[in-house]
């Protein structure tokens, strides 16, 4: 017996059960187990929760999902259901098999198998994805086309049809699997079982010795395939099945075209796409766009019960219910679409939200939950007088549900925008186990590893991941980073890797650096200046040099990259049953994973349980290679469930849309919903051989977002917010929501609220949270700061009228120190800076002050003083572990650096300063920097070390006619040598005190100046380019000048010098070399370390958020400056794109929105008024 409950409400549904299954228990004994089929285990955890409320308890409960029960059920008769995941690895046995391929009807697999190539990989990947692909396909078609899988045996069906092609080779296969003699007729008599298709479940179901439970209870079941309603009809035969089911309206679906006296079709009938004529126009518009899932489902539902049904619905909403439950009760009745609106209020009840961007739309969600969360809720129905009309909302009374196609972004939006308002308390759903947890991410680092180039970020990812860092106690990961980048290591595993490429060397690979470090443990003590080297063969290695301490990080790193890299190279050459592999696999992530707690430990041994379960898969001791290994691991550990928080229990659920179908709450947001992104798109696949003859039952992915969307409508309670992004991240055009969106709108201006209510039913949000909201809205707390500092800003701006408003420390200091207290608390605030003093780096002693950090201030006070206060050099590289490549050309600064240290080198070693020879000393700078992957290497290095002697020899050859082509060049270090640094002359830094405010702040100076020169005293300026084009000579030489005055007064200062004049030789070798002298007029140490105090006391004081670029000064100094004020050269420089500039380089990105400083001729005069005094004019050289 079938017996049909329907109902619009699950609530209604479930009560039916509770009934159903007391009145059961009552006849059969409370010991008697209910037999209980239900879609999902969030459906489950909701019939429990409520047979639990309704009854007490909720126990001797056997709960089975739909497929499940039908598998056990035939499995009682030796009969085994073959399902999707048995399915793809038996295609996938069948496409492995080669000599199968090469029969004539398989022509198609074989060209779409070698399409991408005939290297094994390729082939193997393909493989997959195509049996992933037929697995699914044969899976529907034995759901929904058994007539089809029928007639195979005997014939093709879809003759003279686009997809005939198709049905060959899909049929042939088939056959191989499931025609006689096939694959499973031959393992099933070696194992005494018979294996079939869902398609084929009628006959066995039809077996009189089939044990079937007094009762069965099916609830929640949305829709389900034509071949499961059959089973539930020839269950229906031989036992008592009851289907509670959503109908979203209170009369037949069918009613519209032929009334409840419908008559029976046939199956032929039921072949095509619409037998029931259910897509009319008269039907009810909710009904006829997004119902058709569910019509369909009723309808065959209805067949097999000849119409005879229980409702359960609830009673018609009476006049004056709310929006949401006015179009609720119009899709129950199967109200006709009203001539004019009906003048319903926009209540709150139905709302859209407009948002700019996912992470908004978050906000927003967070927000109005906490808004609602404890206040009373009107109720949704107007109740008879005295009776209580106000409810407080509770935190698992409310679902988010994500129906975007970026569901991830969407659920680490939602989990930090719940964190940040209140910390709300929420369960996520259907989250993938690798998005939320750690250890799945290095889990699936380490075995996508074997497909990689052993790259520099592919090994690091793996062996500096936290799952990895535990596996090795007392490994530092940032020390391995460290010598990756100083043995040059980027890719390769040896150099058989680079072999038939321009690298003609041993040099970038792991095995030479790794070889390099083990050398390094005989060396002991700081690194030495002139490093051994050692020869073996024709390759010479420089052993990387480390302490005693470090010899165990060192060794633990060079074990775990030989190991990683051979478990790699085994696992792309082998070819292993799938029961090996599963061991190897569990193998490698105990080998290389651990947990670091608890916690993830329990994550990790999750993964290695899916791992395992790898030897039960359906492919026998047939060897496969890694490849098919690891697709099939990834789809194991893709089933692995991430969900998070006791479901319906621990506050709000965050789900996507299907799980938690039919499943009501009071409040539901449904996020997401933009155009293109739901419902889903339907795309035409060229192998579903459904689509030669569509037949009811069909659902396509759209349709299920469709119907979701109706049950989602028919299950909310009270309010029903639904949200999209309005506004493209890049571009800002404005997007249009879901068409489901779009038509609901539609329907709700039409029928119920008008034009004008339409408007009201959509809110836009602000790009600001902030922004327009009202005070007694707010509910986060940030929200709560960033609106009370944009008041004050309003209020401030209208207090002072259209003047510019004072700079925030004038503003405090005229505020009452109560005030001052609630102002810095409210905004965050702490006491403020001195006067003219400004946030200084933390310390410990005297403040270190680079002359380079000096130099930059000089040049540009805006990127200068930024750098200096976040530490950063003049050139910031990327992070180093995500280097891969090696380099095509040497970067500007080591090429300046390197071959100034040679220029000198040899200039100081050589008694004649013409033809000076710098091949050898270059040669060992280039090798260096090859070796650690900073220069070029093979023909790209030939072609660069052209360049850089050319260079090396225009700076000799321009030092031999100049004014210090006779004197001894010598380097001077202050402050501590860096390891491994040469130096000729070390001194102690230059030791300043500084007045900053009220404080007295000890600066010690430090840095290195190359070349000093003593006949004349002066120093030696190397350039490789000009220092500036598109300005005056006076322009560019100031500027090489500007070098040479920080030396004077460093030398000076520091008493290297005496008080003589000071000359600075500049050499530039560039498309137009050059050479000229600046000179500068002799200083007193006291003098020197007085204009130095006065520098430095510039930088640290006050903040340089201001644009005066050094070119700018010199042109505003110059004969050129026209009578233009420093502004205009100011903007002139800044203007000028062609002009290169000291304010393009550094961490400021957008140098160009900073304005003038308010006193710059002071500025100028304070910073540079001793550098032009100390000027004196001299010819070139």
């Amino acid at each position: 017996m079938l017996r049909l409950v329907y109902s619009s409400h699950t609530e209604q549904l479930l009560q039916a059960l509770v009934q159903e299954v007391s009145a059961y228990r009552r006849t059969r004994g409370a010991l008697e187990p209910v037999q209980l089929v239900l879609p999902n285990r969030n459906v489950e955890a909701y019939v429990r929760f409520g047979l639990a409320q309704e009854s007490g308890i909720a126990a001797n409960l056997e709960v089975h999902l739909l497929r499940r029960f039908v598998a056990d059920l035939v499995s009682r008769e030796e009969v085994r259901l073959v399902g999707a995941e048995e399915l793809r690895t038996l295609v996938l046995g069948l496409l492995l098999d080669e000599e199968r391929m090469a029969r004539p009807e398989f022509g198609p697999v074989r060209a779409y198998l070698h399409a991408a190539g005939d290297s094994g990989d390729a082939l193997d990947l393909r493989r997959f994805q195509l049996a992933d692909q037929l697995s699914r396909l044969f899976e529907e078609y034995s759901f929904s086309r058994d007539a089809m899988l029928r007639e195979w045996p005997r014939r093709v069906v879809l003759v003279d049809t686009p997809l005939a092609e198709a049905e060959r080779w899909q049929r042939a296969l088939w056959l191989e699997l499931f025609g006689k003699g096939g694959v499973l007729e031959r393992r099933g008599a070696g194992e005494g079982v018979r294996f079939t298709h869902p398609g084929a479940l009628l006959e066995t179901l039809r077996s009189e010795k089939l044990e079937l439970p007094p009762r069965l209870f099916v609830f929640g079941i949305s829709y389900v395939a034509r071949v499961f309603q059959q089973v539930l009809g020839m269950l229906a035969q031989r036992t008592e099945v009851s289907v509670f089911t959503l109908n979203p309206c209170r009369e037949f679906w069918e009613d519209v075209q032929s009334g409840r006296g419908a008559r029976r079709l046939g199956a032929e009938a039921l072949e095509r796409e619409d037998p029931f004529s259910l897509s009319g126009e008269g039907d009810t518009p909710a009904l006829r766009l997004w119902g058709r899932p569910g019509r369909e489902n009723i309808r065959l539902l209805n067949e097999l019960a000849d119409c005879d049904f229980d409702e359960a619905f609830p009673e018609v909403p009476p006049a004056g219910s709310s929006l949401l439950r006015q179009l609720q009760g119009d899709i129950l009745e199967r109200a006709p679409v009203p001539v004019a609106p009906k003048g319903v209020e926009v209540d709150g009840s139905v709302q859209v939200l407009a948002c700019p961007g996912n992470r908004r739309e978050a906000e927003a969600v967070a927000e109005e939950i906490w808004a609602l969360v404890g206040t009373q809720l009107p109720h949704p129905d107007p109740l008879p007088e005295g009776e209580g009309t106000l409810r407080k909302l509770r935190f698992n009374d409310i679902a988010v549900l994500v129906a975007g196609k970026d569901k991830e972004a969407y659920f680490s939006h939602l989990t930090a925008a719940f964190r940040a308002c209140h910390d709300i308390p929420h369960n996520t759903v259907d989250l993938s186990f690798a998005s939320v947890s750690r250890m799945a991410e290095g889990v699936g680092l380490l075995l996508a590893f074997p497909f990689g180039e052993c790259t520099r970020p592919e090994v690091l990812r793996v062996l500096t991941h936290p799952a990895a860092v535990a596996r090795f106690p007392g490994a530092q990961p940032e020390q391995w980073v460290e010598w990756c980048e100083r043995l040059g290591v980027v890719h390769g595993a040896d150099r058989t890797d680079h072999a038939q490429t321009y690298i003609d060397r041993d040099i970038l690979n792991w095995d030479q650096g790794m070889r390099r470090l083990a050398l390094g443990a005989f060396m002991t003590g700081a690194r030495s200046e002139n490093p051994s080297q050692l020869t073996l063969g024709l390759d010479t290695y420089f052993p990387e040099e480390h302490d005693r301490g470090s010899q165990t990080n060192a060794a633990r790193l060079a074990m775990a990259v030989r190991s990683l890299i051979a478990d790699a190279r085994f696992a792309r050459s082998a070819k292993l049953p799938l029961s090996a592999w599963a061991r190897f696999l569990v193998a490698l992530c105990e080998a290389y994973l651990a947990g670091p707690g608890e916690a993830e430990a329990r994550e990790l041994e999750r993964c290695l349980s899916a791992l395992r379960g790898l030897a039960d898969t359906e492919l026998g001791e047939q060897p496969v290679s890694y490849r098919i290994a690891y697709e099939l691991a990834q789809k194991a550990l893709s089933e692995v469930s991430g969900s998070r928080g006791q479901h319906l229990a621990d506050g709000v659920v965050v789900a996507t849309t299907r799980p938690m179908r039919a499943i009501p709450f009071k409040v539901v947001f449904l996020v997401g919903l933009g155009e293109g992104e739901f419902p889903a798109v339907d795309k035409r696949n060229p192998l579903d051989l459904r689509l030669a003859k569509p037949q009811a039952g069909d659902v396509s992915n759209r349709d299920q977002d469709r119907y979701t969307f109706l049950e989602t409508l028919l299950c909310t309670r009270e309010r029903l917010y639904l949200s999209y992004v309005s506004r493209d991240a890049l571009t800002g055009e404005k997007l249009e929501p879901s068409p489901v969106v779009l038509e609901l709108l539609q329907m709700l201006e039409q029928g119920y609220v008008g034009p004008g209510g339409r408007k009201r039913l959509v809110r836009t949000l602000p790009l600001h949270r902030h922004v327009g909201a009202e005070r007694s809205r707010i509910t986060s707390p940030e929200v709560h700061r960033e609106s009370a500092a944009v008041a004050l800003r309003r209020s401030l701006e209208a207090a002072l009228g259209k003047g510019p408003l004072p700079e925030l420390p004038a503003l405090r200091r005229r505020l009452p120190p109560e005030l001052r207290t609630r102002l810095d608390s409210l905004l965050g605030l702490c006491d403020g800076l001195p006067e003219g003093a400004a946030a200084l780096p933390s310390r410990e002693g005297p403040l270190r002050l680079s002359l380079s950090a000096l130099r930059r201030f000089l040049e540009c006070p805006l990127q200068g003083y930024a750098g200096f206060l976040l530490g950063l050099e003049d050139v910031e590289e990327g992070d180093v572990r995500e280097r891969e490549d090696e380099a095509f050309e040497t970067a500007s600064l080591d090429a300046l650096v390197g071959l100034r240290s040679v220029f000198l080198e040899v200039v100081r070693g050589a008694p004649q300063r013409s033809g000076l020879k710098f091949e050898a000393a270059y040669g060992e700078l280039a090798e260096g920097l090859a070796r650690a992957a900073r220069a070029p290497t093979g023909v790209f290095g030939q072609v660069e070390r052209l360049g850089h002697l050319q260079l090396l020899k225009t700076w000799g050859d321009q030092l031999a006619t100049s004014a210090a082509r006779a004197a001894r060049i010598g380097s001077h270090r202050f402050g501590g040598a860096q390891e491994g640094e040469r130096v000729e002359h070390l001194h102690p830094p230059v030791g300043l005190e500084l007045t900053l405010g009220s404080e007295r702040v000890k600066v010690e100076l430090t840095g290195r100046i190359e070349a000093v020169t003593d006949a004349p005293a002066g120093s030696l300026i190397l350039q490789r380019r000009n220092v500036s084009t598109g300005w005056s000579e006076s322009v560019k030489r100031q500027k090489a000048a500007l070098r040479g005055y920080l030396d004077h007064l460093v030398l000076a200062a520091a008493g290297v010098q005496g008080g003589e004049d000071f000359r600075a030789q500049v050499l530039v070798a560039g498309n137009k070399p050059t050479a000229f002298g600046v000179g500068f007029k002799g200083l007193s140490q006291e003098a020197a370390r007085a204009q130095l105090t006065v520098l430095a006391t510039e930088l640290l004081s006050g903040v340089h958020d201001y644009l005066l670029p050094c070119e700018a000064v010199f042109l505003a100094q110059g004969e050129h400056a026209k009578g233009r004020s420093l502004e205009e050269c100011i903007a002139e420089v800044v203007g000028d794109e062609r002009g290169s500039h000291s304010s393009r380089y550094g961490p400021i990105r957008r140098f160009d929105l900073y304005p003038p400083p308010k006193d710059a001729e002071g500025l100028v005069a304070r910073r540079f008024g001793h550098f032009f005094a100390q000027l004196v004019p001299e010819s070139e050289a």
